[in-house]
């Protein structure tokens, strides 16, 4: 949920085939807590591995961790974290590390 309650935040999820142990694929979305509103916050290709993420405290700003862009890790396809407005525009590296940086949430 987004601090102001207006949203709830979900991604998309492709697993991944079990013999191959990848971050699950998909993309991230909100939509308002009636069903209504749904929107597709990034448009990431199939296979991009993609964390679910957090508001910011006034719900304007969405951290999240994915491997696109993301500096390979010691297995490849470790995520970074990212963070991006809302509305999904504005997509910036927070971090470019070898770890593994996944499922981020907003300190408060």
């Amino acid at each position: 949920w987004s601090p102001d309650s207006r949203h709830i935040l979900f991604r998309s999820i492709t697993a991944p085939p079990p013999d191959e142990p990848k971050l699950a694929t998909g993309n991230i979305y909100a939509i308002q807590p009636n069903g209504k509103g749904l929107r597709q916050l990034t448009h990431f290709p199939s296979g991009t591995g993609i964390q679910l993420g957090s508001y910011s405290p006034d719900s304007r700003q969405i951290v999240f961790s994915t491997t696109r862009g993301a500096k390979a890790g010691p297995t490849s396809d470790w995520p970074d974290l990212f963070i991006m407005n809302a509305d999904g525009s504005h997509i910036d590296h927070l971090t470019r590390t070898n770890n593994w940086e996944g499922t981020a949430a907003w300190g408060r």
